[in-house]
């Protein structure tokens, strides 16, 4: 178990950092002074179409349904408070990418978005996902407790007014 994953020079000048928080997954992208935001590109693949909301979040569009990436936010630390740096998506054509607005290229810049967990998967009631497991082949497995009736692909299980149990690939 790792609290922080970090993958660096992803591209020249900027490392790509994993970690979590609460419920969100967090993933930063580390532009190192000097180097540049512009040439970070995204691609999902799975997804059938890709648009930015008018608040600024990123909605992936799957046969599983909508994954939503929050708008990004963009820091810079230093001596004094957080400077806060205007970011957003830029979606041309089935890549993505990020537009920030002016900061001071001599110190770190922080790109910050993250994934919202419940857009993956859920019932009508209470979910928990307890635990989860990765296969060799990159697969997530997920077990938990449900209060719902409604979780997708429910084989026909019903709740008799307490949780049951779940395991989805």
């Amino acid at each position: 178990m790792f609290g922080r994953v970090e993958y660096c020079q992803i591209y020249p000048g900027v490392d790509l950092a994993f970690h979590g928080s609460g419920s969100q997954l967090e993933f930063d992208y580390l532009v190192s002074p000097g180097g540049s935001a512009k040439q970070i590109a995204l691609s999902f693949e799975g997804a059938e179409k890709i648009h930015a909301t008018e608040q600024g979040d990123l909605i992936l569009s799957t046969s599983a349904g909508a994954v939503q990436l929050n708008k990004p936010v963009a820091y810079q630390d230093g001596d004094g408070p957080r400077q806060i740096v205007d970011a957003r998506f830029v979606v041309e054509g089935d890549r993505v990418g990020f537009d920030v607005g002016p900061y001071d290229h001599s110190r770190q810049l922080v790109i910050d978005p993250t994934v919202t967990y419940s857009t993956y998967f859920g019932g009508d009631f209470a979910d928990y996902g307890i635990s989860i497991a990765v296969d060799g082949s990159g697969d997530a497995f997920v077990a938990g407790a449900t209060d719902s009736d409604t979780l997708p692909d429910n084989s026909g299980g019903t709740n008799s007014g307490s949780f049951d149990v779940f395991v989805t690939e």
